[in-house]
């Protein structure tokens, strides 16, 4: 049975207690289960939530483990797709709720609860989105209560929170309700020739105080990683789009029960290959998300298995400030890049090949809490390798360990039979 830390028991009753609230918890401290949480406590039944489209997927298998009730829930998937009547949670993506038949069928329907999952996607005013999920008739404005969630609920600037706070919070603006009144209250806004600069922040405590007083709940790592394991693990799925999804989920059932028989050196032939494309194709599809823990860390290790995916990332995350260590790294290059990852604040990004970078490495749990693998390896030992070098002695704080996987791909069963490797290791050896 699944169990909530006391920090977020007190989330979920402070939410139950306001008709629209802002989470704004660290990543890792578990803003969606509180998300279903809500619904639990609530006995909510029909909910709309809004995400981000490579992780639609990931919501609905939250649901599905956290949910006391089973719900009807419905994915939508193109700007064509009719809403199922009998859908009790809709699951839909940015892009489409500003398509006007999407935008018709979504405002047809009274939803108990809306959620906006990176509700900073709202930040402009002039978007389509946001007009479409917050203007006087927009989707917003059909649904009883709101709960938008967000790390970074200001990305650069006070201003971005304008939109959200206008159309869920007006109280905390209060006396400085209008545009021009907030900005001048809280971006330090001035006549710039003829534009109204608010790029920048005034009376920000204030802002603060108010936020946390009427709307907002956010709860730093710091502050609560004395409830936090020492180590946890979470996986997050991405789905496919239809340009790659015939390709990757190709498996028959015959290929699928070979998985279970598959030995320890696997990885020749076609299934390596499809392995290869998937990680490569996943890079693409879940850019967002990768992007996503990057901004949210202040500095990330990130695990592969092919040469070819390290080099892929090495080039699109480029402007983060990136080392990489694979097995042509040489020892020399190796010792440098660990030590520009631990001293240089400008390197926020560790790539590294799991079977080159699982062993013989010290330094990195200085300066860092935080791992994804964008793929995995058939091996278990590998993989808790390359987590202890993170989570190892000198490590003062919760390490947080993803897994980004790619939903019913062939990934996801060679995950599943490493996790049974797992279990069998953990009995023999215990």
């Amino acid at each position: 049975m699944n169990e909530y830390l006391p920090f977020q028991v007190e989330g979920i009753n402070i939410m139950a207690r306001r008709k629209h609230n802002l989470l704004a918890d660290d990543m890792g401290l578990g803003k969606t289960i509180q998300s279903i949480g809500l619904i639990n406590r609530l006995k909510l039944r029909t909910v709309l939530i809004i995400v981000k489209a490579s992780i639609k997927i990931n919501w609905k298998r939250k649901l599905e483990e956290w949910l006391d009730t089973p719900r009807v829930i419905q994915i939508v998937n193109k700007k064509t797709d009719t809403v199922e009547e009998l859908a009790e949670v809709v699951i839909v993506n940015y892009e489409l709720v500003s398509h006007s038949y999407m935008f018709q069928q979504l405002c047809l329907r009274e939803w108990d609860l809306l959620i906006c999952d990176e509700a900073h996607a709202l930040k402009s005013t002039d978007s389509k989105r946001t007009k479409a999920v917050l203007a006087k008739n927009g989707i917003a404005h059909h649904a009883k209560r709101s709960l938008m969630l967000t790390g970074t609920p200001i990305l650069n600037r006070p201003v971005e929170l304008y939109p959200i706070l206008k159309t869920f919070a007006p109280q905390v603006m209060y006396p400085y309700n209008d545009y021009f009144k907030f900005a001048k209250r809280y971006c330090d806004a001035w006549q710039d020739g003829f534009s109204f600069n608010v790029k920048g922040a005034s009376n920000t405590e204030e802002l603060n105080k108010k936020l946390r007083e009427h709307y907002m709940i956010r709860r730093l790592t710091h502050e609560v990683e004395v409830q936090l394991p020492k180590r946890s693990h979470e996986i997050v799925f991405i789905d496919s789009d239809e340009s790659v999804i015939s390709r990757l989920r190709v498996l028959d059932a015959a290929s699928r029960r070979d998985f279970k028989h598959q030995t320890l050196d696997a990885g020749a032939g076609e299934l390596a290959t499809l392995r290869r494309e998937t990680a490569e194709a996943k890079i693409d599809r879940g850019m967002d998300t990768i992007k996503q823990y990057i901004e949210s860390s202040e500095k990330i290790v990130i695990f592969a298995y092919h040469r070819s995916v390290i080099d892929k990332l090495k080039t699109v995350l480029g402007e983060y400030g990136v080392v990489a260590l694979t097995g042509s790294t040489s020892q020399q290059e190796r010792d440098k890049s660990i030590q520009s990852f631990k001293n240089d604040p400008k390197i926020k990004v560790f790539l590294g090949q799991i079977q080159a970078a699982g062993e013989g490495i010290d330094g990195l749990q200085e300066v860092c809490h935080n791992v994804l693998f964008l793929e995995w390896s058939w091996v278990p030992g590998e993989i808790e390798q390359a987590c202890k070098r993170v989570h190892r002695l000198g490590q003062t704080r919760p390490v947080f360990i993803r897994f980004l996987v790619w939903a019913d791909s062939v990934e996801e069963h060679i995950m599943r039979v490493a996790l049974d490797k797992v279990k069998v290791i953990r009995e023999i050896m215990k």
